[in-house]
């Protein structure tokens, strides 16, 4: 089968992946050539994004954002929040502080902003900033909770309306939901004004080389890009791509990973009726805690270093991570600054 993002061929990794519901399964081919692995069928369901939004608070990784979104409207400042809970939105908010720092104003279009709490973050701290997405149920709970911020729609068909352009467009852990990357770059890039960016987080394939697929189950994820995926993207698109080192994020956060990375056996998470399968533990105000107190300097963080010198983890210290962040821009725009 040929290579669904460059076009050369690929390999079949699985024949039969569980699917994010009980009852599918899907088949995951990697390109021997630009490194993307991806699912087959190759298409989104947007019923089972309602059944996460629905079940929003018990559903695994998912219940981190709606924690996210109970806190965020508490914080005195919701972007340094947000930068301390994962290494995506620290990654975004460093890019977007630094563009600040050159221009007063910067217009921001936040794609796949789901809750709406990072959409929200930025305008309170003085970004002229819409989100926007395409689960109903999330668009809606996002302009009750925090106003009319967001549009419910897909990128390609906002693209087609639009009459204003953008000096930013964020892609936070979103480009591998979609099944026409080109398509959305293609609309990302005339939504981009000039000297603008495209900034893109995803899961990285490039931290755990050799695996089959260690993202969430498809049809949620229906992508898995290592670096090499993502500038094949950028040069598919005559696009630039600069990629963040995480190095002072991991240098001052706690993160654990596994010192003897293994395949990971992956089970559905929802049932066939779209309920949670098996309910996570994690509470995102719990979490919010316990990051407070993981410092290395505290006594948790103590207990976690003597725990991980037993338990066969360890913390990241490196460039990069299981989340890699791109930054695209025109290499027009590059050569015209040049000059």
């Amino acid at each position: 089968m040929r290579c669904l993002l460059c076009g050369e061929e690929s390999r079949l990794r699985s024949a039969a992946l569980p699917g994010y519901q009980q009852g599918r399964t899907y088949q995951i081919h990697e390109c021997t050539v630009c490194e993307a692995s991806f699912a087959v069928p190759h298409a989104s369901d947007r019923k089972v994004y309602e059944h996460i939004y629905r079940n929003i608070e018990k559903v695994p990784g998912y219940n981190r954002y709606h924690g996210y979104c109970l806190r965020i409207g508490q914080e005195p400042s919701p972007l340094d929040y947000l930068s301390h809970q994962e290494e995506s939105y620290w990654a975004v908010i460093e890019r977007l502080r630094a563009m600040r720092r050159r221009r007063d104003v910067l217009k921001v279009l936040e794609v796949g902003c789901g809750l709406g709490y990072f959409t929200y973050a930025l305008i309170r701290e003085g970004y002229d900033a819409i989100g926007l997405d395409v689960a109903t149920q999330a668009v809606q709970a996002a302009i009750a909770r925090y106003g009319n911020h967001y549009v419910c729609s897909d990128l390609q068909e906002y693209g087609k309306d639009a009459r204003e352009t953008f000096d930013v467009l964020i892609l936070n852990q979103m480009i591998e939901h979609v099944p026409d990357v080109h398509g959305l770059f293609r609309s990302a890039m005339q939504l981009t004004r000039s000297g603008g960016e495209i900034i893109v987080t995803t899961p990285s394939k490039s931290y755990a080389p050799g695996e089959i697929w260690q993202t969430e189950l498809p049809p949620v994820h229906l992508w898995w890009f290592s670096e090499k995926s993502l500038a094949r993207i950028g040069d598919m698109h005559g696009m630039a791509v600069e990629f963040v080192d995480f190095a002072p994020f991991y240098a001052t956060h706690y993160r654990r990973y596994a010192t003897n990375k293994g395949t990971v056996e992956q089970e559905s998470i929802l049932n066939s009726n779209g309920n949670v399968a098996k309910e996570s533990s994690n509470n995102g105000l719990l979490q919010h805690l316990k990051k407070k107190l993981s410092g290395s300097d505290s006594i948790l963080g103590l207990y976690r270093s003597v725990r991980d010198g037993f338990s066969g983890r360890g913390r990241y210290t490196a460039s990069r991570g299981p989340d890699c962040c791109a930054i695209f821009k025109k290499r027009n725009d590059i050569a015209t600054m040049s000059q």
